[in-house]
């Protein structure tokens, strides 16, 4: 293993054998990544695809890489070369770590044939791909057992000790690891490992790795077949010292037969050679083309004494089949005008069959028949020039079947070669006479197609409809199995639409057309992009509604615990539908694109704004919350934004924008240039359902927030849980030392509202108060009067002045207060708390009182004699307070479900 790595030490990827050099198809792979960026910028989103440049920029140079992988394929013949380059260029065109390809030895081991990257890890490090050992239980053994793709994570998933070490020595987070099949046989493995845990989890890069797995096993396939025709050379040229070659003497100028021998009898079909004897050669050439070549190469034997070999002559046999002779010729004997020359004739039909398979390859697809990419590029640069000679519309178009990796997976690779037979045969059938059709790659699922002399697109959109119709068409199997092809993507490039300056250009924008198609498969209206063109885009029933202005704003209250009042409201979208239903954001928003969004923002904060202007009319003076999503703020939403309030006299700072705290961050720090833009107009920002991801605290302090709410998934369950109050108290802790305002929503039953207002949080929202309500509902509630807080009227609203007022206690202690001037009582029966445990009912010899009464007495002597050490009876004291609390709204909560 070591000597291979040795070997590899250096290696440049420069040329395959003595004579094929690798074309530069990098050449347009930077305009390429380019154009790919600015598709990124407008909106790459997250739809099985991972959003960050880098991770673009890969899945780029991947796709140019796959392109050399496939030329080198078909034109390699030194095995031990195209191993060792392809990992070369696989590490130049990525930031993939390590890349190796392996096959089994004798040992049932994996040998390296080709490494690139960090190959120091691999010292000491053994893989075998038996079952029953483990070394064998890792990603590479089982792809090669299962003969699959496994992938891993150095992160999650269960490694050896050695393993274990590198990965974390050398910065390993994944690994992914393809078959390599050589004459339909697992013949090894490639295996990628990269330092980002999610690299290998995208689709669409997993397709194109195991294409690059596929091109290899192409590539072997042919080296094999390349050696085989070498092989049989080498025979036929051997046989010409030996006496298994034709043998023939032939009188000139007749060119009759006087003698051949048994072997070039059977050569020609005769059973013995005495058949032969007599008869002129002519019968056994196929036209007179031939016949006059081998007589002019005679006549430099007879008339010039030249040696040399007329190869792959033409003969007919007796039985009228074709074969191809090599003739050498000597001339023996001259008498008067009569010449006799002696020809050595060897067979050279199989190998001529091998040069014939072998030119076939290197034009036409083994699978479908159809013409190759290298036909597709001579095609296309005739057709090229023809359009720019003629100015007649030309046009390359790239098709993909969507999920048909699924095909292979689900049923088998066999199963998905005749898939792709019968798709060849059906866009062959659909498309005209003139038009052209090519398999992009030997081991893909994407086809090509050149149509020329086109007047107009509409006469393209035509035949583009009939490919996706009889693609679409259920495929029958012979054995009546039915495979239906979910659907199909095309990129389309048309010149002169797209000034190009070669053919070669035009791929390239046709490629990246179809990656637009692909990308908007959910949205698309048409199967088809065209490079340079906006995408038609389906609309789905709410989005109709949305341009229909069939928007509605409903509004849920927020009160203000300080004043009992309602102090806003937070501006809720609904869509009124044809039948006079009222639709939640629920059932529209994920239909939504961004630029919907947006629309949906706009004619809510119009709406809102003139609903609020006319509530401070009439009185009520409130403050205005709207979600919106950092995805579509841009400089034009801020604009947008600036115009609606100019026309409106909202002061803007009543105005809050609520960000989803669950957004992705990326997306928020795109943002952050135009939120603080919003800013500036003097509106406030809310971070919205803060504890429902990872990130509230450095978003708190990135995004220069003046209101976070609190995620209400926190709330809703406090009646189950009551001990999540804690964590409540500790945000609003943190809103108080920010000196920003805190919200908590999800306020839905008198219990919960009793608890939050008892600890003393300002502001809260939530069925308990109000549920949403159209704007009229909305002033009849501002008008006849809420629900207003008065005392405390639950269990679980002592259990939260119990702990507030535990944690003021503690504080004051610490700071060395007088606790007097916070109790404000001699005897805990005077206490505000204790009254209120008796009005709501708490019988005297409850448990609650008990450990009340501890509570008291403990404070109190810490209070007279501070000690550390008093600190954990104290807390043990105040634990068995609120757990008694706990247990005794419990046993109530029980008792009203039983009645009920």
């Amino acid at each position: 293993m070591k000597n291979n790595k040795k070997k590899l030490k250096g290696f440049k990827a420069k040329k395959i054998g003595n004579s094929m050099r690798i074309s530069n198809v990098s050449q347009g792979a930077n305009f390429f990544l380019q154009s790919a960026e600015e598709i990124f910028d407008t909106k790459f989103s997250n739809r099985g695809i991972n959003n960050s440049k880098d991770f673009l920029k890969n899945l780029v140079e991947l796709n140019v890489l796959l392109t050399q992988i496939n030329q080198i394929a078909s034109q390699t013949n030194d095995e031990t070369l195209f191993l060792k380059t392809i990992c070369e260029l696989i590490k130049m065109h990525s930031d993939i770590k390590l890349v190796f390809i392996g096959t089994v030895n004798s040992k049932e081991e994996i040998e390296f044939v080709g490494v690139s990257g960090i190959t120091q890890i691999l010292d000491d490090i053994s893989i075998s791909v038996r079952s029953d050992i483990p070394d064998g239980q890792g990603m590479v053994g089982k792809t090669f057992r299962h003969r699959k793709p496994h992938y891993l994570s150095f992160v999650r998933d269960q490694l050896s000790t050695p393993w274990k070490e590198k990965a974390k020595e050398y910065d390993l987070s994944s690994g992914a690891t393809f078959p390599i099949f050589r004459n339909k046989d697992i013949w090894g493995v490639i295996s990628f490992y990269h330092s980002k845990e999610d690299f290998f989890e995208n689709e669409l890069l997993k397709e194109i790795l195991e294409k690059i797995s596929n091109d290899i096993g192409f590539g072997l396939d042919h080296i094999d077949l390349f050696n085989k025709e070498k092989e049989s050379t080498q025979l036929r040229e051997a046989l010409l010292n030996n006496a298994g070659v034709g043998i023939v003497m032939l009188r000139y100028p007749e060119r009759v037969i006087l003698d051949a021998n048994r072997t070039f009898a059977i050569m020609m079909g005769f059973m013995d050679e005495k058949e032969m004897l007599g008869l002129k050669i002519r019968e056994f050439y196929p036209d007179d083309e031939t016949y006059n070549k081998v007589k002019k190469f005679a006549e430099d034997i007879i008339f010039q004494g030249k040696s040399a070999v007329l190869r792959n002559v033409h003969f007919i046999r007796s039985d009228k089949t074709s074969i191809y002779v090599d003739l050498s010729g000597v001339l023996t004997k001259v008498l008067d005008s009569t010449r006799y020359v002696i020809w050595t004739v060897i067979d050279a039909t199989e190998r001529d069959k091998l040069s014939e398979e072998l030119k076939y390859q290197e034009s036409f697809d083994p699978l479908t028949g159809l013409p190759n990419r290298v036909m597709l590029e001579r095609e296309l640069n005739e057709a090229f020039l023809r359009a720019k000679r003629s100015g007649w519309l030309m046009a390359i178009a790239i098709i993909n079947l969507d999920c048909f990796r699924m095909i292979n997976e689900k049923f088998s690779y066999a199963v998905g070669n005749e898939v792709l037979k019968i798709v060849a045969k059906r866009l062959q059938e659909s498309l005209r006479k003139t038009d052209f059709i090519s398999r992009l790659s030997p081991v893909g699922d994407e086809f090509a197609i050149i149509f020329e002399n086109c007047q107009d697109k509409n006469k393209l959109f035509v035949i583009f409809k009939k490919i996706e119709k009889s693609i679409l068409e259920p495929i029958i199997l012979n054995d009546n199995a039915v495979i239906n092809i979910i659907g199909l993507s095309m990129g389309v490039c048309i010149y002169p639409y797209v000034k190009v300056d070669n053919q070669s250009e035009m791929v390239r924008y046709a490629l990246q057309a179809l990656y637009d198609s692909k990308k908007h498969k959910q949205d698309r209206a048409n199967f088809w992009t065209i490079y340079g063109e906006a995408m038609s885009k389906k609309e789905n029933h709410f989005q109709m509604l949305l341009r229909q202005g069939r928007v509605m704003v409903y509004y849920q209250p927020i009160f203000d615990n300080q004043t009992s009042s309602i102090a806003g409201v937070e501006a809720l979208a609904r869509l009124l539908d044809d039948d006079g239903s009222i639709l939640t954001p629920d059932k529209f928003l994920s239909k939504f694109t961004n630029e919907d969004l947006l629309e949906l923002t706009r004619q809510v904060l119009t709406i809102a704004l003139t609903d609020i202007e006319e509530l401070e009319e009439i009185g009520y003076p409130l403050s205005l919350s709207v979600n919106i999503e950092p995805g579509f703020v841009s400089e034009n939403f801020v604009q947008i934004v600036k115009n609606i309030i100019q026309k409106s006299n909202v002061e803007p700072s009543k105005i809050f924008f609520e960000i989803l705290e669950r957004t992705e961050f990326t997306q928020i720090e795109k943002a952050i240039e135009y939120l603080m833009k919003l800013k500036d107009i003097g509106v406030q920002l809310a971070l919205d359902d803060v504890g429902s991801a990872y990130s509230s605290l450095l978003r708190i302090k990135n995004l220069s927030i003046d209101k976070i709410k609190l995620d209400q998934g926190f709330i809703r369950g406090l009646e189950k849980n009551p001990q999540d109050l804690h964590f409540v108290e500790s945000i609003f802790g943190l809103a108080r030392a920010k000196g920003i305002y805190f919200v908590v929503e999800g306020v839905e039953t008198p219990d919960i509202f009793d608890a939050l207002t008892s600890m003393g949080v300002p502001l809260l929202q939530g069925y308990a108060i109000a549920r949403p309500m159209p704007i009229e509902m909305l002033k009849d509630f501002l008008i006849t009067g809420y629900f207003r807080f008065s005392s405390l009227k639950s269990l679980l609203g002592i259990y939260s002045r119990q702990l507030v007022q535990h944690g003021i206690l503690e504080r004051s202690i610490y700071f060395g207060s007088h606790i007097e001037d916070i109790l404000c009582f001699t005897d805990f029966k005077s206490s505000q708390l204790y009254i209120d445990m008796k009005n709501i009912g708490v019988p005297d010899d409850s448990l609650i009182f008990k450990h009340y009464e501890e509570y008291y007495h403990a404070i109190n002597d810490m209070n007279t004699n501070p000690s550390e050490d008093k600190w954990s009876n104290i807390r043990e004291i105040e634990n068995n307070l609120e757990r008694s609390i706990i247990k005794e709204y419990r046993k109530k909560k029980r008792e009203i479900k039983e009645k009920f």
